[in-house]
């Protein structure tokens, strides 16, 4: 079989009852019960599927006539079906036995965690499995080898043929039944010989052998017997502990394996082209043809081309590789495209496809819609942001799935949408998914929250995954139960009969306001069932914005926020609203309040200066800074930095204004600075704010400006040199009544291109005298003509790339 996770080494345990000599590796037997009519069956099928896949693992699958009837793999062969469900004394599905013990299966590593101790041990026991299939009916032959020192009696020995995979995704029985939650189908028993009962048989140890002999002809219908083998095992009836398993799986498989040498997935640039090179590999000793595919359709931005695989059949020679590629575009919309590559062998045998996943994200895009998987439609979150102004074609669904979001670390968006559904709880409640979530939201990524009873079955009732429960504490929400009037829905057999309720919102607040909605008009199956918030006033500055119109003191939804984040957490699916523009409405308003953020624009005398312009040693100047927020929500100014220096003292003069404070969405504070020069000369430094200002955010919440002046202790200077000597400027005479001789200087061996300006107190220009001219070594003079200018104090500026003068200029009328 193809593997994903190899044993662990293997150890020298004894079996409790028996005193045996350990001598083989021990072949596991994951026995699966489930239904594809089954919703909750179809949700943890991925993990069983995963987990079947490890090596020494042997599966077997029972379909089950419930919760609906129709399932093809039930009706093949009910009775046997049944008969082993019925041995485990189970009456739900799904469920997972290893080795004969039930197993959590609420991820693929649950259930390896109950397999480990197995796996790492070895059993006296060796079953091997040979098939005929030269002529009807096949012949089986099974060897069960016993190398310990102590017979096994009573125990039954259980051989059944099994099939690999099946897509049934357009056979009739699945395609027209309206219960179907899945359509293929993995490990699911076929026939059992020589019933499902099994041989009653003792096996003598000291390195005796038993055989046994079957035959059987494979069924007519080549849809449910595509890919078949046959697997054993041997049972104990009483303590239904299962001792050995072995099949002929291996001897009849054809794989290719697939590599990649760039990272699986990565955060794409915009308007590029996209070519994925993958390497397949033949390791076999006889030549390979393939299938190459795609597993699902993508969900891309419509500008985006969809992917497709270079070559979608290759002869691969033995022992040798051959390499595909896929490729699609990218446009200048946002977006995503995650997809498995699909490689299924076509050259006899049973052919075992093998995946491998990749994707990618575009740079910059704004919203991420979490999905349970790959294959997942992201649903009606994802199809109404993607549609509201702001948003169109700017959201990514991703799956919410460790190495994703690991290797996408670096993404930054504005929110994060959380759908969580009854069908796919089991996807969201996890320890993993939970951390992924907590990570974001502390990080500062605000989150929408939309749920039903999936939030109170998993995280409050039962066995809550910890850090849910954890994660919700902190945020100050104190329960989320499902109350017992907001039963959505009326159930008679198979039929689920949906009952309208209302949603009110809280007056005055800038989501819920003027909010009064019915659900359960809609057309999904998982809009039946609500849920009520429970949270501590005053935390997180919790709101309730929504309750429910049937319920006195509920609340359907409420919004929160941190001092970096926020957050939007309902009760119940907006997808079950019926009028599209009702929801468009609704995710508008929560969208614009989620993401609104705070933005810091400092104005100052020019672009970022804070210019004092000519001042006298030890005599005070005053100069305003206006902080203005030009962003949606409230900014607050924590810290404001001064520069400090030997030849100048800076300081605030706000003393009415304490840190930190808050400047309202739209609003401007102005703040005075007063300095006073300590020395002659040019003085400068950079000032920083402390904020949470979106345009602050990647600078670790800084902001910055300069400040700039020129000290003298009189009103008349003629000569200025530069801090490295490089350049040097005199004008005479200074002050200035209509003319003067201008002498720019180039101290160094080099030319160097300069600009000349002058500019008034405020540093706005008000002459150009040279613009990217080049200054050879030695002087250059020009008049300076300031006829056209007031009365005032000026300053001439020399810069090179390298070097900067400035001379203070004093124009007298």
């Amino acid at each position: 079989m193809t593997k994903l996770l190899r044993a662990l080494s293997i150890a020298l345990l004894l079996f409790v009852g028996v005193h045996l000599n350990a001598q083989h590796p021990r072949m596991v037997l994951m026995e699966e019960f489930t239904s594809s009519t089954c919703g909750p069956c179809a949700v943890y099928k991925p993990n069983v599927d995963e987990f079947a896949k490890t090596d020494n693992v042997v599966t077997v699958t029972y379909h089950q006539d419930y919760p609906a009837e129709g399932d093809p793999y039930n009706v093949l062969d009910a009775t046997s079906n049944r008969t082993r469900h019925d041995y485990y004394g189970l009456q739900s599905i799904p469920h997972v036995f290893i080795d004969g013990k039930e197993a959590n299966i609420a991820s693929a590593a649950a259930i390896a965690s109950a397999a480990q101790a197995d796996l790492k041990s070895t059993s006296p026991l060796l079953i091997t499995v040979t098939e005929d299939r030269s002529a009807t009916p096949y012949k089986v032959n099974v060897v069960v080898r016993n190398d310990g020192t102590d017979a096994l009696a009573g125990k039954v020995l259980q051989v059944m043929v099994v099939n690999y995979y099946s897509d049934l995704s357009k056979y009739p029985a699945v395609l027209n039944n309206p219960y179907t939650q899945y359509n293929t189908f993995d490990y699911c028993f076929l026939k059992a010989f020589p019933t499902i009962a099994g041989t009653t048989t003792s096996f003598p140890g000291n390195g005796t052998e038993q055989k046994y002999n079957f035959t059987y002809n494979p069924g007519a219908d080549k849809n449910l017997w595509s890919g078949y083998y046959v697997v054993a095992f041997i049972q104990d009836p009483t303590t239904k502990t299962v001792y050995q398993a072995g099949t002929d799986f291996e001897s009849i498989t054809r794989k290719v394996a697939i590599q990649s040498d760039d990272p699986v997935y990565q955060i794409t640039p915009r308007s590029k082209s996209i070519k994925k090179t993958f390497t397949l590999s033949n390791d076999m000793a006889v030549p390979q043809t393939a299938s190459v595919a795609l597993a699902y359709t993508s969900t891309v931005p419509s500008t985006w081309t969809q992917p497709t695989v270079s070559a979608p059949t290759v002869s691969i020679p033995p022992k040798s590789t051959v390499s595909v590629s896929v490729d699609f575009d990218v446009s200048t919309a946002g977006g995503s495209m995650f997809n498995s590559l699909v490689v299924t062998p076509t050259s006899g045998g049973i052919s075992i496809p093998t995946k491998v996943d990749f994707g990618y994200v575009a740079e910059n895009t704004k919203v991420c819609v979490l999905t349970q998987s790959l294959g997942d439609t992201p649903g009606d979150a994802y199809t109404q942001i993607a549609a509201l102004a702001g948003y169109r074609n700017e959201v990514a669904p991703i799956p919410a799935k460790f190495d994703i979001f690991s290797e996408l670390s670096s993404m930054q968006f504005d929110a994060v949408i959380v759908p969580i559904d009854f069908a796919h709880r089991t996807a969201y409640v996890t320890d993993e998914f939970a951390s992924i979530t907590r990570s974001l939201f502390e990080s500062g990524t605000r989150m929408f929250f939309q749920g039903d009873a999936a939030f109170s079955n998993a995280m409050y009732s039962g066995n809550p995954s910890v850090q849910w429960d954890n994660f919700f504490s902190n945020l100050g929400i104190t329960g989320i139960k499902t109350y017992p009037p907001l039963a959505r829905f009326t159930q008679s057999g198979n039929t689920i009969t949906p009952k309208t309720f209302g949603i009110k919102g809280t007056t005055g607040d800038p989501i819920g306001d003027k909010i009064s909605l019915n659900v359960n008009t809609g057309t999904s199956s998982i809009d039946f069932y609500t849920e009520d918030l429970t949270y501590t006033s005053g935390v997180n500055s919790i709101m309730p914005i929504f309750s429910y119109s049937d319920v006195a003191a509920s609340t359907a939804g409420i919004r929160l926020e941190t001092d970096n984040a926020r957050a939007v957490i309902l009760g119940f699916n907006i997808d079950g609203i019926g009028a599209v523009s009702s929801r468009s409405v609704l995710y508008q308003k929560i969208m614009s309040w989620l993401v609104a953020k705070p933005d810091l624009s400092i104005q100052v005398t020019s672009a970022d200066t804070l210019e004092f312009g000519t001042v006298e040693v030890k005599q005070a100047k005053t100069m305003t800074a206006v902080f203005q927020n030009t962003g949606l929500a409230p900014l607050t100014i924590s810290d404001i930095q001064l520069p400090s220096s030997s030849g100048y003292t800076l300081t605030w003069l706000n003393n009415q204004i304490t840190l930190p404070f808050t400047i309202a969405a739209g609003a401007k504070q102005n703040i005075n600075l007063s300095l006073t020069a300590n020395t002659e000369g040019e003085l400068s430094g950079m000032a920083t704010v402390i904020s949470n200002a979106q345009s602050a955010i990647a600078s670790a919440g800084a902001s910055t400006f300069y400040i700039h002046a020129n000290a003298s202790t009189s009103q008349s200077v003629n000569d200025a040199l530069s801090s490295d000597g490089a350049l040097s400027v005199h004008l005479s005479p200074n002050p200035v009544v209509s003319s003067a001789r201008l002498e720019l200087s180039n101290n160094t061996a080099v030319a160097r291109v300069v600009e000349a300006r002058l500019v008034d107190e405020r540093g706005t220009l008000v002459q150009t005298l040279l613009t990217n001219e080049t200054l050879n070594p030695g002087t250059r003079s020009l008049p300076l003509d300031v006829r056209a200018l007031a009365s005032g104090s000026y300053r001439l500026m020399l810069r090179s790339a390298t070097s900067a003068v400035s001379l203070p200029i004093i124009v007298t009328k």
